[in-house]
């Protein structure tokens, strides 16, 4: 959990002009002591949070914690902690906390390492996608209620791919094919672990 405190006089209008169009300024009437959520993510954590939409879009998956007022004793008071909503307003003295998962949440974090239901040989990987060479004769995804088991790729890949570092964002629940092969055919094919 990341966390970053308003500035106690609220933001600096030259810091809010820096990142926002006077056209966003006045349609989302931010001033130096009341923002939006979004915008106060972005100039509390501009690497991370590069663009509006991303703001919005980690908002809405309610990963944004809204802390009204200052912490007592370094730590978080239950009755002035909120999951933050895209239109709630930012005072000074307030914080915003960024949740970030202690492991990817998916079954690859239990799976990785252990013997794969089939032979999948990886030809690249890094924290964002892989690429596996799919051998002939097994399907890519299973049908619905499919009697297919742990023989699709799909679902041998969390066996075969090693989850991203800590620090990543937008990671999959589950490592996921972007396009699919035919049963019969062999051939690479790509990985997605994150989201665009």
């Amino acid at each position: 959990l990341s966390h970053a405190s308003v500035p106690d006089g609220g933001f600096s209008m030259s810091d809010i002009q820096n990142v926002f169009s006077s056209a966003e300024i006045e349609r989302l009437k931010l001033q130096p002591e009341n923002v939006t959520v979004p915008a106060a993510l972005m100039l509390l954590f501009p690497e991370v949070f590069t663009t509006q939409t991303r703001a919005r879009k980690e908002t809405r998956k309610r990963k944004i914690l809204l802390h009204q007022g200052t912490l007592t004793d370094d730590k978080f008071e239950r009755d002035k902690l909120n999951v933050a909503k895209v239109g709630d307003r930012v005072a000074p003295g307030d914080i915003l906390a960024v949740q970030a998962r202690m492991e990817h949440n998916y079954s690859e974090s239990a799976n990785h390492n252990k013997d794969p239901p089939f032979h999948l040989p990886v030809v690249y990987e890094d924290d964002y996608f892989a690429i596996v060479n799919k051998p002939e004769g097994i399907i890519v995804f299973g049908p619905k209620g499919g009697n297919y088991g742990r023989m699709t790729i799909k679902s041998c890949l969390p066996y075969v791919i090693s989850p991203p570092k800590l620090g990543v964002v937008s990671v999959l629940r589950r490592p996921s094919p972007v396009h699919r092969i035919d049963k019969g055919t062999s051939g690479l094919l790509v990985v997605a672990k994150t989201k665009p």
